[in-house]
């Protein structure tokens, strides 16, 4: 017998609805889509150009360097295209320390400096005066042999003295006053035990420091 038309529609649909594969199809197309999406989003994403960060370039260079490299770096340079033999540096820590002996900066006992070290010290305060954002130290050193002057009653005063005369003539040539300050250790911060004529006129000296304004 033949069943009526709604009937056979009816049993159709009930056997498209039971039947599986259509649906997995449909599965496997929006797997494929969502995939191809994650793909397109991946490659936009690594083709993107990197922003600098805000950190490079401003006080560190495009390799990472930072401020104390960058200052060690420049007195490396200023201190291999110097042509004087009677100065030095060496460091505490990140700090450079200028030592200026005796011998080439003052006469034994006096503190007035000596003309032949007028040019070396120029160039030393046109380096210092380059360098931003640092503070300048100047400090006087003595040996343990005491002095007992008009000028000089003891060796804290010949040693500020001399820091003093630095100072001034630091100023004089382009160093800003504001960023400097004296200090007179006397006999009390030795760089060698006073055992020897050589020792004694090593400790003789005055050194210049840069430290960082915030230190």
């Amino acid at each position: 017998m033949r069943r009526p038309l709604w009937q056979q529609i009816s049993q159709q649909g009930n056997a498209a609805e039971d039947d599986p594969f259509p649906w997995s199809i449909a599965d496997v197309i929006t797997l494929l889509l969502i995939f191809f999406i994650l793909l397109y989003v991946n490659a936009s994403a690594t083709s993107r150009p990197v922003e600098p960060s805000a950190t490079n370039g401003a006080g560190a260079g495009a390799a990472g360097e930072t401020a104390d490299d960058h200052l060690r770096d420049e007195v490396t340079r200023f201190m291999s295209q110097r042509t004087e033999q009677g100065f030095s540096v060496r460091w505490d820590h990140t700090r450079p320390v200028f030592v200026l002996g005796e011998r080439i900066t003052f006469e034994q006992g006096r503190a007035e400096l000596l003309d032949d070290f007028g040019p070396t010290l120029q160039r030393i305060a046109g380096f210092l005066a380059s360098q931003s954002g640092y503070h300048i130290l100047v400090t006087g050193h003595s040996d343990d042999t005491p002095i007992q002057t008009a000028g000089f009653p003891s060796n804290w005063e010949l040693s500020a003295a001399r820091a003093a005369a630095v100072v001034r003539f630091l100023c004089e040539n382009g160093v800003d006053p504001r960023l400097v300050s004296i200090r007179g250790y006397g006999e009390y911060k030795p760089l060698y035990a006073n055992s020897s004529i050589e020792n004694r006129q090593a400790n003789r000296r005055v050194e210049i420091t840069l430290t960082r304004e915030t230190d």
